[in-house]
């Protein structure tokens, strides 16, 4: 099946279903509260719950005379807090025909549709030997995507299904405060407890406390669920669940999973699934556990739709709806996870398989992007999702769509929009050629990978490495607006002092690089950062001295009085460094030019603020013949904290000063291998595609 989604059903609107509805209700001769079946009929067939939608416009009828005339001594409550829907059981006498028949010929009734029940996609058990416990996070990569994060603990999931065990160990702290839906609702609204085990089942699989020495770990270990107990063996009527979904998103949900479904449509839980997309709430169903039936309410378009495939993520396991709509699949079967025993009144683990649990992997992944990323919508999620999938299965094979989850690149394409907002205001327009300057980062970023950092949320951060420099996100959850949101390394630092930094006050010892700081990278007798090793601590010069000093590669300063002639003095002492700056690097990190700042080119400053890019300076500028394009010329050099600066006097007067290729140089010396060209997840091409 493709990606296209199926209309919007119209429940029992037409006059032709509807009437072909109450015939089949008519056939059967059953007062309605029977539970018997005759093959062939259908849940509405069945139904004596029913929910009716009354327009805005004739209230008064669902609270007058007329309603409980057409009731008879059937019960009707409201659907939550919404006054024009009503819920109707048909418990005594009359039959749910004859009112269902009387209401859709009256003016008063917008529709009507059987409040039939949504059953858990419980769990298929083929003869299969067991698989490795957990493996379903390593096929999705999750162990990889946790290296960046592995959610918000302000994030919460609401897991509308059977209730969690809140007793249960991995449990502890990942809970907050849920509803509960069932008969005992007035004098338990709170009690969310667990009778039958399949939402326990599919909370731990979302959020089972990690790192915990205890049981497993969820998808996304960090975040909280709100457990919206709507169901027990039976299943979940739809008034409940539309109730729970719209409760949850009044309650700071962020995500809703929706291990359940069936396949009848109901435009009442259809309106609050908009509702939830409508306030920015991203739910997540699964699409079935027949193949060859249709599930809602995972095939509406204000779902994300989950599949089940196999444990390896080779192949899409036979039970797994063909013609849902499905948007991407996870491991359904061999899925290990917390559970309860009702028989033996016991929490624990278990193994199980179906969509309603394949579902709940995916739903940990949009937790995990939506505490990184919180301005996704369904719709971005979803596409997000579906762009970084694995492409795993045969062509051919259906209900897949668009392949298997990738939850390490999905959580990393999360943080694109952020390194690529970095890029984009200086290095668009030099992109674009609307200007012609040096590169601030660089045409693309060739690696983005995780790096250890003992302050970030499980020792590693995520970085995107540039000719210029390097990008940073050691906070994902910090103030997305701050300029200090996305910072660049001290990376000059580390290659004149030889120490890696692998937290604030963290340091791995190397050497200090070898590497020319300007210039051609080989044969070149150039400066390198080793060469400036023993100038960090020397008493820098004041302001307004004519810069004569030398460096050479063996870190031995000179004079050469001729340099003067290029009349370049010091200015704008630095007290926090105790180093003055060239007034040509002063003059260019004061700078204007063209930027791109909300979708249009616009005159400002290059650097705001004016350090942001470079940090301090820790040396002396220092005059060195550094060889350029196989020619040997004089290069005024000054080292700062994150970047060097260069001034080329020979060089047209648009390139005098430059941006040292620090990025490359410092990639070179921690891993000692070649930048490449762009890498697949590139900040600057996502912000040339979506940003501009």
């Amino acid at each position: 099946m493709g990606d296209s989604r199926l209309k919007r059903v119209q429940p029992f609107r037409s006059r032709v279903i509807v009437l072909a509805v109450l015939i089949a209700l008519l056939m059967i001769p059953m007062n309605v509260t029977a539970e018997s079946s005759t093959p062939g009929e259908s849940e509405a067939d069945r139904a004596t719950d029913w929910i009716v939608k009354m327009r805005d416009d004739h209230m008064s009828f669902a609270s007058g005379r007329n309603m409980a005339g057409f009731m008879g001594d059937a019960s009707q409550r409201t659907l939550g807090s919404d006054d024009n829907t009503l819920v109707v059981s048909f418990e005594g006498d009359t039959r749910a025909s004859d009112a269902v028949s009387r209401l859709m010929n009256n003016p008063a009734v917008e529709y009507v549709e059987p409040d039939i029940l949504y059953h858990y996609q419980e769990s298929f058990i083929p003869d299969d030997p067991r698989f490795d416990e957990q493996a379903w996070a390593q096929t999705v990569n999750l162990p990889e995507a946790w290296t960046v994060s592995a959610g918000d603990p302000d994030v919460v999931v609401a897991v509308i299904d059977s209730g969690i065990r809140s007793d249960h160990p991995d449990m502890q702290g990942q809970l907050v405060e849920g509803l509960n839906y069932m008969d005992d609702r007035e004098v338990n609204p709170h009690d969310t407890e667990d009778r039958i085990g399949h939402g326990t089942q599919v909370a731990g699989i979302i959020a089972a406390a990690g790192n915990n020495g205890e049981g497993i770990a969820g998808s996304a270990m960090n975040v909280k669920l709100m457990p919206m107990r709507v169901g027990d063996n039976g299943g979940a009527r739809i008034s409940r669940i539309s109730e729970a979904v719209q409760d949850s998103v009044d309650r700071g949900a962020d995500v809703i999973n929706l291990s359940l479904g069936s396949e009848t449509p109901s435009a009442t839980l259809e309106n609050r699934l908009q509702y939830a997309v409508d306030n920015g709430v991203v739910p997540v169903a699964a699409t079935g556990n027949e193949a060859d039936k249709v599930s809602f309410p995972g095939s509406y378009n204000t779902t994300i739709a989950v599949g089940a495939s196999t444990l390896d993520g080779s192949d899409m396991t036979s039970f797994s709806s063909r013609v849902s709509v499905t948007d991407l699949a996870a491991p359904g079967v061999g899925v290990l996870t917390t559970t309860y025993n009702a028989a033996q009144g016991m929490t624990g683990y278990t193994t199980v398989q179906g969509t309603s649990f394949s579902t709940p992997i995916v739903t940990g992944t949009a937790a995990i992007i939506a505490s990184v990323n919180p301005d996704l919508d369904v719709h971005q999620m979803r596409a997000l999702l579906q762009d970084t999938s694995q492409k795993t299965f045969a062509e051919g094979v259906t209900g897949t769509g668009a392949g298997l989850l990738d939850a390490n690149a999905a959580v990393r394409e999360a943080l694109l929009p952020q390194f690529g907002r970095t890029w984009l205001t200086a290095d668009e327009p030099v992109t674009n050629l609307v200007t012609q300057r040096t590169w601030l980062w660089g045409p693309h970023s060739y690696d983005l990978r995780a790096e250890p950092y003992s302050e970030a949320e499980h020792g590693y951060r995520l970085v995107a490495y540039y000719d210029k420099s390097r990008m940073e996100i050691t906070n994902p959850f910090g103030d997305r607006q701050s300029e200090w949101f996305v910072t660049n390394g001290l990376l000059v630092n580390e290659l004149i002092s030889g120490q890696m930094q692998v937290g604030d006050n963290d340091f791995e010892p190397r050497e200090p690089a070898e590497v020319p700081v300007a210039g051609d990278p080989v044969e070149n007798d150039g400066p390198t950062y080793a060469s400036f090793t023993g100038l960090i601590d020397v008493d820098g010069l004041e302001d307004g001295q004519l810069l004569t000093q030398t460096l050479d590669r063996d870190g031995n300063v000179s004079e050469d009085s001729d340099l003067g002639d290029y009349d370049v003095t010091t200015t704008q002492f630095i007290p926090e460094t105790g180093h003055a700056i060239a007034d040509v690097f002063w003059e260019y990190l004061n700078s204007t030019g063209t930027l791109r700042q909300g979708g249009q080119y616009v005159e400002g400053r290059i650097f705001s603020p004016t350090f942001f890019a470079t940090g301090f300076p820790v040396t002396d500028p220092y005059w060195a013949r550094v060889t350029v394009n196989r020619t040997e010329q004089d290069v005024l050099i000054q080292c700062f904290e994150r970047r060097c600066l260069t001034y080329t006097p020979d060089n047209d007067p648009g390139w005098q000063v430059e941006m040292g290729n620090v990025g490359q140089h410092y990639y070179r010396w921690r891993y000692d291998a070649e930048p490449g060209g762009p890498t697949g997840q590139d900040p600057s091409s996502y912000a040339m595609d979506n940003l501009r």
